[in-house]
């Protein structure tokens, strides 16, 4: 992650981004394991969460929605 006052990135944690959340305090990234699973990094104090999908086998783009994270199909 990196503010855009020039200022160095930062590094959030293992995965590709794809999403920021509504607030703007965590970042939903994909973790390219077998299987893939989300991690939710959040971008102040805190600890990541990473979200277990059972049975799934691969992941396009998840983004954040209201309540919670969409898959799109």
């Amino acid at each position: 992650m990196r503010r855009t006052d020039g200022s160095p990135g930062v590094r959030l944690g293992e995965g590709s981004s794809h999403d920021l959340s509504p607030d703007g305090r965590h970042v939903l990234a994909i973790v390219h394991s077998t299987p893939p699973s989300l991690c939710i990094y959040p971008l102040g104090a805190g600890d990541a969460r990473s979200v277990e999908l059972p049975g799934i086998e691969a992941l396009a783009s998840p983004k954040f929605q209201p309540g919670g994270v969409a898959f799109p199909r």
